[in-house]
């Protein structure tokens, strides 16, 4: 099995040769400490070892022309406020969706904002990033 992996936090890395540096742990010790939950359509989370990816899908109805926010509660907080990204599900960007943004991001939740020229629901996808709890 290959498997590339570069940058935990400490800097060690997972090299092709299928030897991790990582705590000194195998890619199979790495893999034993994979954890994935899902909920399809809704989000999915990732753990690896002290590492956890969540991502999903939250729908916005905002107020025409004003940033309206939609808040993302985490199903498993983070160890500290994580990054997070998001971005609409859109073909009309930049003309009627204007702008998607994240702020008060917490270790268990994040605020979503939508701006568009109208009041059509908007779909947004979200991934938070950071060190499990």
């Amino acid at each position: 099995m290959a498997l590339d992996i570069v940058g935990f936090n400490d800097g060690s890395l997972l090299g092709s040769d299928n030897v991790a540096y990582h705590n000194n742990k195998t890619v199979e010790q790495v893999l034993d400490d994979l954890k994935v939950e899902t909920n399809y359509g809704w989000y999915t989370y990732l753990r690896i070892g002290d590492f956890a990816i969540e991502m999903g899908n939250i729908s916005v109805t905002p107020v025409a022309n004003t940033p309206t926010k939609a808040t993302v509660i985490f199903t498993k907080p983070f160890a500290m406020a994580p990054r997070v990204v998001a971005s609409a599900n859109t073909a009309v960007p930049g003309t009627t969706v204007k702008g998607v943004s994240t702020a008060n991001i917490t270790t268990d939740s994040v605020d979503i904002y939508v701006t568009r020229t109208n009041t059509t629901s908007t779909s947004v996808m979200w991934c938070a990033m950071g060190p499990a709890a």
